[in-house]
């Protein structure tokens, strides 16, 4: 079992690791195993970064959050908005590359698509638009770039392109992932 101050270094390992996570506003304390998190976000979505970044840790028994996070006040942002804090997401929380990645938003639901050079920027992409205002829900469309046997066969790509047509959605307020045949991007 962890000591109580490896626990501390750790999860300050991981919140200095998120780029979506300011991590100079994030305290950590730890008492018998159990991990306290405080300090004054700038958003939800931060907040929920914060505690995904805490959870990569192993060997803790609790995770208490005491997170200041300022309220909404009822703004619903158009999708013009979302589109635009999408793609600023993307660009400066995520390790996918922002020029190749594009958003579309239609009745607060966002669409990625574009390819970039891996599985991880691919998810890395969803994550960073996923808890944003106003979202419902992330078609994850972009397609990882083929290495090795698709250079061989050219069909594994079609194989790879057809296969994103069945997305992964994750609804913002739900706890439980669909599956849905995905409208192809304009």
């Amino acid at each position: 079992m962890k000591t109580d101050a490896q626990l501390k270094k750790d999860v300050e390992t991981q919140l200095e690791l998120d780029p979506a996570v300011d991590a100079a506003a994030v305290g950590v304390s730890v008492k018998h195993g159990v991990v306290m998190l405080t300090g004054h976000l700038g958003s939800t979505a931060e907040k929920l970064a914060a505690e995904r970044a805490a959870r990569r840790v192993t060997g803790f028994r609790g995770l208490a959050v005491e997170f200041d996070v300022p309220p909404d006040h009822g703004h619903v942002p158009t999708d013009a908005d979302i589109a635009n804090a999408a793609a600023d997401q993307v660009g400066r929380n995520s390790t996918a590359p922002h020029d190749d990645v594009i958003v579309k938003v239609e009745d607060g639901w966002v669409t990625l698509s574009g390819s970039v050079a891996c599985e991880y920027q691919r998810s890395a992409a969803a994550e960073a638009v996923r808890h944003l205002a106003g979202v419902k829900g992330v078609a994850n469309l972009i397609a990882p770039h083929s290495k090795g046997k698709a250079d061989a066969d050219p069909t594994l790509d079609d194989a790879a392109l057809q296969h994103t047509a069945h997305a992964s959605v994750d609804h913002a307020d739900a706890a439980s992932e669909l599956q849905r045949p995905a409208l192809l991007p304009e």
